[in-house]
């Protein structure tokens, strides 16, 4: 099964932080998964047959009817139960982005329209698919049946991330920035609450460091910012008569920050420019915004842009 978009996806929000959860009916059980990351994971499965149409007339037909009927409101209560079980925590979903409904017959769309099924799970249902299996199969083939679904949710997610630091900027307030200089200095001064990145960015990061030490320089590594484009290699930043340095790490800011920003203690919004708000981001503020815990003066600012 095809699954880019979610890769994408799952790109373009390293946080995570919110799981998909599928459920996938039919008329011989259930199965309940989450895709967590690039992970998939079977939380449970139960099989619970519901009775064939009585074909037959005569007196026992309404008798063979409501047996059916009532087998597939139990089968429907079931399923229920289990999905609140293990996607409702207090009353509220918990750490759930969206939820799918996959099967092959009318009974994903009879849970849909059912009050048994948790309101706060009804309101995430981002996509209804049809399947042509149950069980593990049909939770493989809806995840690539709803890719598309799951992607278009994450990207307004993500516009309305953007669209929130453009907010602040409209107004004037103290409580965000933009540009790799203020970003990365408020970032450094544990100011940020939440870091936004275009996952575009061509900005590098490059760690420096003396090959000696001197009177007048110690072997301390220093940080410089420039575009990747621009790298030349380490004999660009020596200076006439300085002493000479060696690059001891270099990469896409973008990469350094997926695998840093959990010590900075910042929540961190990889956005793509696949809308307005993320392409203004990545050509109007170079990239890189952020919004502040607390009101932050960027003054004083000593970072080695190129």
């Amino acid at each position: 099964f095809h699954t880019e978009h979610l890769d994408r996806l799952v790109a373009f929000d390293p946080m995570g932080g919110k799981r998909f959860a599928f459920i996938v009916i039919d008329g011989h059980g259930c199965l309940v998964g989450e895709l967590d990351g690039e992970s998939r994971r079977v939380l449970c499965k139960f099989r619970e047959s519901i009775p064939n149409k009585h074909a037959k007339g005569g007196q026992s037909a309404p008798r063979y009817g409501r047996l059916r009927e009532e087998a597939r409101h139990n089968l429907l209560r079931k399923i229920a139960e289990t999905a609140e079980k293990f996607f409702i925590r207090k009353g509220e979903a918990f750490n759930v982005g969206a939820v799918v409904l996959a099967g092959s017959g009318s009974l994903k769309n009879e849970l849909y329209k059912s009050s048994l099924f948790h309101p706060k799970l009804k309101a995430l249902v981002a996509s209804i698919v049809d399947v042509s299996y149950g069980m593990e199969q049909g939770f493989y083939e809806s995840i690539s049946l709803s890719a598309q679904s799951l992607e278009n949710l994450g990207i307004e997610r993500q516009r309305r991330v953007v669209l929130t630091l453009f907010d602040l900027m409209m107004r004037g307030e103290s409580t965000c920035c933009f540009g790799i200089r203020d970003c990365m200095y408020a970032l450094r001064a544990g100011a940020l609450d939440t870091l936004i990145v275009s996952e575009k960015s061509t900005m590098a990061r490059v760690v420096l460091k003396p090959t000696t030490a001197s009177t007048t320089s110690t072997t301390e590594s220093t940080e410089r910012f420039l575009l990747e484009k621009d790298f030349k290699g380490a004999n660009q930043f020596q200076s006439t008569g300085g002493d000479e340095v060696v690059v001891e790490e270099m990469s896409l800011v973008v990469d350094w920050l997926l695998e840093n920003y959990n010590s900075f203690g910042v929540k961190l919004e990889i956005v793509s420019d696949a809308t307005q708000e993320g392409s203004q981001l990545l050509h109007g503020l170079g990239g890189f915004g952020g919004t502040n815990a607390h009101i932050f003066t960027y003054s004083h600012i000593h970072l080695h842009i190129l």
